[in-house]
Parts: structure tokens; C-alpha cells; sequence
């Protein structure tokens, strides 16, 4: 159950989450051993202090939930977040500059988190129901090109969320120079379990719902995670 567990993040970024929300998911993070429990910045404190001696990292989100902040307060936003005791970020790309074609613009936007991550993982949200697949591609690329670790298909705030069309279209687009993060809808088992086994290079689908892994050579080569809320 942990190997299948570390394929997903489990998160809980809803703008009315109370304390006790966050510790029963915190725990439920702890007992199934997921990668991570994402939280809002407000919340990264407690979950630190509940996660302590676990193998689950603390993550949090920048620039959420629609990504339209400038890239020095994203900057900042992340050095923040890492002070409070984050170990991994996921923040929303800048969809304007993606559609208007600005791609220095939208590159610094990430670098600028990318480098104050200081090697900590960085997930790119490209929320793709605002894109046509054209954009998603060029956004696949220029985030690959700005040194972020992962791309990842939606916040679950928009309509729409993983399809495994998207997910194949980032894996083809990225080329190896990132990994993948299928969320929104995703823990659907069905959704869950039609990506894994669908998606190319030998992964395919195993355990109950919620839970699925690739082959182990597909696993040295990188991590197809998805979000589970």
C-alpha cells in the first residue's frame, strides 16, 4: 500500500478548511504514507507539527488559485512558505502571459520560484480548461524550460480536471524534461485507473481503488502522481 500510497498527494486547499479538517487529513496522510499533505500557507505550521517523523512531506500552494500574481510576489510568496517549514510547492502558472505569447515573462514567473525552492520540488498548475490544446503544449514546454519538476493538469477550482487526453498530451510535450501531475477528478478510481494503464512506457494499473502503479522501470524514470482530496 506505500509504494502505491507515494503516487499521490493528498491536499486540502479549500478556502473553508478548519484546524480539524486539516488534522484528520494530516492523519490520514500519516497512516497511508502519500507523498504529501498539500495545505494552505495558513495551515503549514500545524501540519508540520503533525507530520513530524513521517515519510510525508509538507506541501503548499503559491500563486493559487488562479496564478495571475507577478513573478517577485510569487518569489517571495515561496521563500515565505519554505520559512514556514514547506517542503514542496504547487504553484498556478500565469495563463495571461501563456496566451499572450510572453514567453520570458512566463518563464521568470516560475524560475523565480523554481530558485527560491532551492532544489525542493516545484509543480507547475496549468489549468487546462482555460487552454486550448495548443496552449498546453506551449505551456508543457515553456514550464519544462523554466527548470520546474512537475507539470499538473488542474487546481480543481475550474471546471473540467484530468482527462487522460491531457495527461498524454503533457507526457508527449515535456519530453522527459519533467514529470507529470494528473489532478482534479484523478482519485476517481475509474479516471485513476484508466490513466495508468493508458498512459505510455509500461504503466499500468494495480490495487484497490485510489491506488494505482506504474512498472518499476517506468518508476526509474519518473513519477506520474495524482491528487487526491
Amino acid at each position: 500500500m506505500t509504494s502505491f500510497a507515494k503516487l499521490f498527494d493528498h491536499s486540502i486547499v479549500r478556502p473553508d478548511a478548519t484546524r480539524a479538517a486539516v488534522v484528520e487529513f494530516a492523519n490520514t496522510a500519516a497512516r497511508l504514507g502519500t507523498a504529501t499533505l498539500t495545505v494552505q500557507p495558513h495551515y503549514i505550521p500545524l501540519a508540520v507539527d503533525i507530520l513530524r517523523g513521517t515519510s510525508v512531506l509538507v506541501g503548499t500552494v503559491v500563486g493559487f488559485p488562479h496564478g495571475n500574481e507577478t513573478a517577485a510576489m510569487k518569489e517571495y510568496q515561496a521563500k515565505h512558505v519554505l520559512d514556514l517549514g514547506a517542503q514542496e510547492i504547487d504553484m498556478v502558472m500565469n495563463i495571461p502571459a501563456l496566451k499572450n505569447g510572453e514567453q520570458q515573462l512566463f518563464i521568470r514567473d516560475i524560475a523565480g520560484v523554481v530558485r527560491a525552492a532551492e532544489g525542493r520540488t516545484v509543480k507547475v498548475i496549468t489549468e487546462n480548461f482555460y487552454l486550448t490544446q495548443e496552449e498546453k503544449r506551449r505551456a508543457c514546454d515553456w514550464i519544462a524550460q523554466s527548470g520546474a519538476h512537475f507539470v499538473k493538469t488542474s487546481t480543481a477550482y475550474a471546471e473540467g480536471g484530468a482527462t487522460l487526453e491531457d495527461v498524454r498530451l503533457m507526457y508527449d510535450a515535456v519530453q522527459g524534461r519533467c514529470q507529470v501531475k494528473a489532478a482534479g477528478g484523478s482519485g476517481r478510481s475509474t479516471n485513476c485507473w484508466s490513466i495508468c494503464a493508458r498512459v505510455p512506457r509500461g504503466l499500468a494499473p494495480l490495487g484497490p481503488k485510489h491506488s494505482c502503479a506504474p512498472s518499476r522501470p517506468y518508476l526509474q524514470r519518473r513519477r506520474l502522481m495524482f491528487a487526491t482530496t
